[in-house]
């Protein structure tokens, strides 16, 4: 086998390691992104879920009560159950 040959094996067996190696990171990346995707999801749920929630009317209140908290969100105010913790 001449110099030629191996250094033919060598570079085919190094493209074949540099393939294996970007699959397993394109592997990774995927895995993040759909971690990433379903999280996206899970918040926009929620924020779908509280929108509906606020919207619905409040067993239990006054409409005077319910007319006060709306005109508090109106002006800018945050209540407890309107946003998400974004903390975290």
């Amino acid at each position: 086998m001449s110099a030629h040959d191996t250094f033919t094996l060598a570079c085919a067996a190094a493209s074949l390691i540099l393939s294996a190696w970007n699959l397993a990171r394109l592997r990774r990346q995927r895995l993040a992104m759909d971690a990433l995707e379903a999280r996206v999801r899970e918040i926009a749920r929620e924020e779908i879920d509280a929108d509906e929630v606020w919207r619905s009317p409040e067993p239990g209140k006054t409409y005077a009560a319910q007319r006060s908290r709306r005109a508090a969100s109106r002006k800018g105010a945050v209540l407890f159950g309107m946003r998400e913790n974004t903390d975290a």
